[in-house]
């Protein structure tokens, strides 16, 4: 394989593009696709920004050059920023970037990102500073970022059109670039733009370049799981992970839109409306999809970290505090023996059920058995206020010896201290119960006692039934109504006790009655559903810059007319189907309606005068399937609208 006789001298920052193209103007080949063939053994006319087959370059270089495998791509390439961004595995298989001749490597690997120009941008003072210093004007890497409006260096707008003409400066693909700072077709000498006034956008833009640089120079030890795991790290730390695991994706996002103005969110390529959908929440942090949303991780790095070189350094364990510590816990109990002490050496951790991020933690001292629990919760600082579960035996013990001896709660309450209130409700208790313990041993109630307890507890359910059956009887003759909502306002306590305990006598006379449901007016529903689709397709077409299509129209619908247009055939809903296939949108519609938009967008961003069909297809490819009865019109438009704007 024969080396080349030559190379040209690599200037800073340099696209590759640029140093292609300038090595084929210094060649004897006639066109673009013979220079790829020579130095890529490549068959294509384009010049792409990551060029494949890179190895073959590196070995028909000069004899002594002294470039290593992967210098052009580390440093004039955007390459290995969006390997940062990849998943260890695609950065495995990146290598075969440099020596397999097809573009679908390429096209898995670095297409996708929307980060980039699809015109080559340049600086004007870059231009003529350039040529001045090397004798030859070369495309900057910096410049190229679709998110970047004006030169970092010298804040001057950005241009890809000749301000006099406005033909574009660069040919499609890269296949002829500047050389000069003249345009290639009015050979006018492109004059330096005016200087931007330091708006802060422009600084955060200039913020964004410097980190995507820093990130650029560290591709050997970021990747896609690295940055997932520091952010994971910090969202740890901001308390959006849940105790239980759960990551509060939503949370986040709110939290940095609400951090961000909409001029920065846009610098991302990405609005409020879009971060807080289900489905970017759903792919947020996924490794496998960082690389379409690059500058916006690259921002959130920036807003939870300050600094790209803070976020290299940050560590932080995810790992839970254990609740209360290891133990030992004391006792609680005063009248315990080992009161104080800290005897207790196991307790009892419960989530809360409802999801909550509180562990209830449960006590009990096996001297005396009192129970008590505690409520933590990560982030917060321990209560010192328990929540008693039980006395424990020692204490039932000792209230119920007093009450065998005839104390009642106020005097045991004086002998011993303890709560009046807790010594009464136990006592209550006490005396529903069929037995009665003793310091000594466990003494029953006297039999007869029992019986006749139980008969007087029936007895009294079966008074209290029949009082509550009369009193929703007689209030139901007098109203002269069997509705069980109205007897529920009337008489709440019997209402609800009979319907617990006497439920079948509550059917039987008071029966529920059963939903009907309301027949729907086909015909009514038709013609309202057809009205607000084509008040939906209206406002469509003057705010959408997309075409419109069936679940254009469809997803601004609620759910239900969504479902009932789905699921009626178009002989139950015949306007709102016909209305429906009348505001689908076909290409050429779609291509008249953005005219308009595609110019004034032109001529704002681009510095355009007079637009013409082939700025339209260098902005969208989608021009160049017009027909020619199309073309014509598009053309006649084209020729007012520059009238008109010429006018102003």
């Amino acid at each position: 394989m024969s080396s080349l006789a030559f190379f040209p001298p690599l200037y800073p920052d340099e696209d590759i593009r640029s140093i292609i193209y300038r090595y084929h103007l210094m060649s004897p080949n006639p066109a673009l696709r013979d220079t790829k063939e020579e130095l890529f053994e490549l068959i294509s006319h384009k010049n792409p920004m990551f060029p494949t087959n890179l190895i073959k370059l590196y070995e028909k270089l000069p004899y002594g050059h002294p470039f290593e495998p992967g210098y052009f791509i580390s440093h004039h390439t955007w390459g290995r920023l969006i390997s940062c961004f990849l998943t260890k595995a695609d950065q495995d298989n990146e290598n075969e970037l440099v020596r397999i001749p097809s573009g679908n490597y390429k096209a898995h690997i670095y297409h996708g990102t929307y980060l980039f120009s699809k015109q080559v941008k340049y600086c004007s003072t870059c231009l003529h500073e350039d040529y001045e210093k090397y004798g030859e004007c070369y495309v900057h890497r910096a410049h190229q970022f679709d998110f970047i409006d004006c030169c970092h260096l010298h804040h001057v707008e950005l241009i890809d059109g000749c301000p006099n003409c406005m033909c574009p400066l660069s040919k499609d693909y890269a296949e002829a670039l500047l050389s000069t700072p003249r345009c290639p077709r009015c050979l006018s000498e492109i004059k330096i733009n005016r200087i931007r006034k330091q708006y802060s956008i422009y600084d955060y833009q200039n913020t964004l370049l410097e980190d995507l640089y820093t990130l650029n120079s560290l591709s050997d030890i970021i990747h896609a799981e690295y940055i997932q795991s520091k952010i994971m790290m910090k969202m740890w730390e901001l308390n959006f992970i849940h105790y239980r695991g759960r990551f509060m994706r939503s949370e986040l996002l709110k939290k940095i839109v609400d951090n961000h103005s909409p001029a920065q969110l846009e610098v991302t390529g990405l609005n409020a409306s879009t971060l807080l959908s289900k489905h970017f929440t759903a792919r947020f942090l996924n490794p496998h999809h960082m690389k379409a949303h690059i500058l916006f991780y690259v921002q959130i790095i920036r807003y939870l970290f300050g600094s790209v070189a803070i976020f290299l350094n940050y560590e932080h364990p995810i790992a839970n505090p254990i609740p209360f510590g290891h133990g030992p816990w004391e006792c609680l109990n005063s009248i315990c023996i080992q009161n104080g002490k800290k005897t207790i050496q196991r307790c009892d951790r419960k989530l809360k059920i409802s999801g909550g991020s509180s562990v209830t933690t449960t006590f009990q001292c096996v001297v005396c058995g009192f129970t008590y629990s505690k409520r933590w919760m990560r982030g917060r600082q321990e209560t010192n206020n328990p929540f008693i579960v039980s006395m424990g035996h020692l204490w039932y013990e000792k209230v119920l010896s007093l009450y065998a001896e005839g104390f009642n709660s106020y005097q045991i309450h004086k002998e011993t201290g303890f709560s009046e209130t807790t010594i009464s409700s136990y006592i209550k208790k006490l005396k529903k119960s069929k037995f009665i313990l003793s310091n000594e041993n466990l003494l029953l109630i006297p039999p007869d006692t029992v019986k006749s307890f139980e008969q007087m507890v029936d007895t009294t359910s079966d008074e209290t039934k029949e009082i509550y059956r009369l009193t929703l009887l007689q209030t139901s003759q007098i109203n002269q109504t069997n509705k069980r909502l109205f007897l529920l306002r009337m008489h709440p306590r019997e209402y609800n006790w009979l319907c617990r305990n006497d439920s079948a006598w509550m059917d039987e006379c008071f029966p529920r009655k059963k939903a009907i449901r309301a027949k729907i007016d086909l015909h009514f529903f038709d013609e309202i559903l057809s009205q607000k689709i084509h008040t939906i397709a209206a406002v469509l077409k003057e705010d959408s810059n997309f075409q419109i299509r069936k679940y254009t129209i469809l997803n601004r619908l609620s759910p239900l007319e969504k479902s009932r247009l789905q699921s009626f055939n178009e002989d139950r809903l015949p306007a709102s189907h016909k209305s429906l296939i009348e505001s689908i949108e076909d290409i050429d519609s779609y291509l008249i309606r953005s005219v308009e938009r595609v110019a004034t967008k032109l001529r704002s961003k681009s510095s355009y005068q007079n637009i013409s069909f082939d700025a339209l297809i260098s902005y969208s490819k989608l021009f160049e399937s017009c027909s020619p009865k199309l073309k014509i019109k598009i053309e006649d438009f084209l020729r007012q609208y520059n009238e008109d704007m010429s006018d102003i």
